[in-house]
């Protein structure tokens, strides 16, 4: 998914009742220690120059802008970064995006607690459509334009 002004993809939006999700998605390899917004390799102690994290943040900061902008009111966008490997460790949690497991992402999404109307769902996810090559939808929950 890209949407106008925006920089890069999109693996993965989430949009339900407990929110709007961001997801990168991540295969790394080795061990990963992160703290903070900073992430290191665990084997080298070396930090990383480019880390997911702030690919995420940069990208849920410009979904949040776009939907504000189109919709005409405030848009949280949770940034996620999913490792398929659970090759990490997280010392400090970073302030503006989430670190999960994939395995563990379902139940992150669940337990979250921004509350989002059907109504609200049904209207993110028509104006998304636009700019998405695929779209996976429950029919009780939307109804596409």
């Amino acid at each position: 998914m890209t949407i106008p002004g925006g920089k890069g993809n999109f693996d993965h939006v989430i949009i339900g009742p407990t929110g709007i999700f961001l997801i990168e998605t991540k295969n790394y390899s080795g061990f990963f220690k992160i703290y903070g917004d900073d992430w290191y390799s665990r084997s080298s102690g070396q930090k990383m120059k480019r880390n997911p994290g702030n690919q995420v943040r940069l990208n849920a900061l410009n979904l949040s802008k776009f939907l504000n902008k189109k919709l005409g009111r405030k848009i949280w966008v949770t940034g996620v970064v999913a490792l398929i490997k659970n090759n990490f460790k997280i010392i400090k949690k970073p302030k503006y995006y989430s670190v999960v497991g994939a395995g563990d992402l379902n139940q992150f999404i669940l337990r979250n607690n921004n509350k989002i109307d059907k109504e609200s769902v049904n209207n993110i996810v028509n104006l998304m459509q636009d700019y998405s090559t695929e779209i996976y939808y429950k029919k009780e929950d939307v109804e596409l334009e």
